[in-house]
């Protein structure tokens, strides 16, 4: 991309890990988000119809309306790590999401455009040093790597499969 400036001409700089949480929000609706960094509305949105009839979030939700009060109440607060175990990690994210769904506008709105999936180590330190705080979403995480995204100002949510394995 090429922007003109008076007399000449000056390339303008692609994404980089400086994004604020509206510019990942943008660059997403746009279309130009980073490999690797998926907004958590999309994972949804991808997840749900994985089933012949697609998941809604109250299916999600079913029984789990004190786990997603400490969700929100978690959201609210100071940024740490969040450590979430379902059947599957996408099962887990998609309890995130169904979560943040629950709050009216623009409640719902402001955490969504601040939750990012970010699928390898690489891509989540990336997003360490945004400039506005960032809601991470890892699945597993190396050790160390969530609590430092989380001094730096981020919440990370950590999505956990079930350890038992199913009979074959």
């Amino acid at each position: 991309m090429v922007a003109n400036h008076g007399s000449g001409l000056q390339r303008s700089r692609p994404l980089d890990r400086t994004l604020s949480a509206v510019g990942y929000w943008l660059a997403a609706y746009l279309g130009k988000l980073p490999i690797g960094l998926l907004p958590v509305e999309d994972l949804w949105k991808e997840w749900r119809q994985a089933t012949e009839w697609p998941i809604n979030t109250e299916i999600v939700l079913a029984g789990r309306d004190d786990e997603a009060i400490n969700t929100l109440t978690w959201l609210r607060g100071e940024p740490s790590v969040r450590t979430v175990q379902a059947d599957s990690p996408e099962e887990a994210m998609a309890f995130l999401y169904a979560s943040i769904d629950i709050l009216p506008e623009p409640h719902r709105q402001f955490y969504l455009m601040r939750s990012l999936r970010a699928f390898t180590v690489e891509d989540a330190r990336q997003l360490s040093d945004s400039p506005s705080p960032l809601i991470v979403v890892l699945e597993s995480s190396e050790p160390g790597l969530a609590s430092r995204l989380a001094q730096k100002g981020h919440h990370v949510y950590v999505a956990h499969g079930s350890s038992i394995e199913s009979p074959r």
